[in-house]
């Protein structure tokens, strides 16, 4: 009966083992899990920072998905400008008349910041940067007349006490 027993303990546990990795392999679902699922699926957003062909800098919100898009059609609008440009330069050169008008700037998009959960987020901050964006460019606009003015105002007045030294 010794032998019986034994062999029965031994069944039993191999039985649990095989058991244990059958509910250890089945899939689980955990509130932690679909906590991760819906990080990877919520829509982030992005600000980035756009400058367009003639050089004006914008600053939009996009979801974090469109970024490559976003990109792609900048590159895009350039080789589409520089196309015109050229053909305008070549019909000018043609027709023997003045050309003027300048060679489209290369545009860019350059994220600003990490990523926001919300667009109401996004939005706010963007408008911040488009604040602060426009006060530099303000300021440098401001800043060549200020140093005319400065210069006109350092200089040394004209001797008018000349016949003093006679």
């Amino acid at each position: 009966m010794d032998g019986k027993k034994a062999a029965w303990v031994i069944g039993g546990v191999v039985l649990s083992l095989v058991l244990a990795g059958v509910v250890e392999a089945a899939p689980r679902s955990t509130r932690g899990d679909t906590a991760a699922k819906e990080t990877k699926t919520s829509t982030r957003y992005l600000v980035i920072e756009v400058r367009d062909t003639k050089g004006n800098v914008s600053f939009e919100v996009i979801d974090a998905k469109d970024l490559t898009k976003r990109t792609k059609d900048c590159r895009t609008q350039y080789q589409e400008a520089l196309k015109e440009w050229n053909t305008a330069k070549a019909t000018a050169k043609k027709n023997k008349e003045a050309f003027t008008e300048k060679k489209p700037v290369e545009p860019y998009v350059r994220q600003m910041g990490s990523s926001f959960k919300t667009e109401q987020k996004a939005k706010e901050y963007a408008d911040k940067l488009q604040q602060a964006y426009e006060a530099r460019k303000a300021k440098k606009a401001d800043e060549p007349a200020a140093k005319k003015s400065s210069e006109t105002s350092a200089k040394p007045a004209a001797d008018t006490d000349a016949n003093e030294d006679e």
